[in-house]
């Protein structure tokens, strides 16, 4: 969230004394903005309040006309973006609009993205899937990750990293990793 926008939600409470203001106060004004993750208010006596604003972490973005809307892990909508500043961000775009139009399967995606580690989520093209259960990763190097449902994330995150270090073989390249079932990973 933008400093002026802060302020700007901020404002009726800016000359209040401060036994006045208080933390459910402050969270009314500024939790119904859909980036806010948690708010905290500290009081400065005599008259000044600190407010920070603890923002969600997204972690994908859709293509939507000429912008981006940015997701966060439990699918819930940060911000719309235009393309350009969309692209400062590194993060992986959900591929297909059947994606999103299904709450259960865009749940899972945002799910398995808010898991990955950075080092995996910066190596990401996009995400897609058309169930719960068949999560499938892009990588920017053109590797498939079959990740299946959203369960195990963080063992499923630990093989493929571990996975991904294995130096490559000119002969026989990896071009799929499976890691759906963590315990038993398979590569093509």
């Amino acid at each position: 969230m933008e400093q002026s926008r802060a302020e700007e939600l901020l404002e009726p409470v800016i000359g209040e004394p401060l036994p006045q203001v208080g933390q459910r106060t402050v969270e009314d004004l500024v939790g119904g903005e859909p980036a806010v993750d948690t708010v905290r208010v500290h009081a400065e006596p005599p008259n000044s309040l600190s407010v920070e604003i603890v923002e969600h972490q997204p972690v994908a973005m859709v293509p939507k006309g000429d912008s981006h809307v940015l997701y966060s892990a439990s699918g819930e909508a940060l911000a719309t973006l235009s393309g350009e500043r969309a692209s400062t961000f590194q993060l992986p775009s959900v591929s297909s609009a059947e994606d999103v139009s299904d709450p259960e399967v865009f749940d899972a995606i945002t799910s398995v993205l808010g898991t990955l580690p950075e080092p995996i989520r910066t190596r990401m093209e996009s995400a897609s899937a058309e169930t719960v259960d068949s999560v499938t990763l892009q990588l920017t190097d053109g590797r498939t990750v079959l990740w299946g449902n959203a369960d195990k994330g963080a063992r499923k995150a630990q093989v493929l990293e571990a996975l991904l270090n294995v130096p490559e073989d000119e002969e026989a390249p990896i071009r799929e990793f499976d890691v759906s079932t963590p315990d038993r990973p398979v590569t093509r």
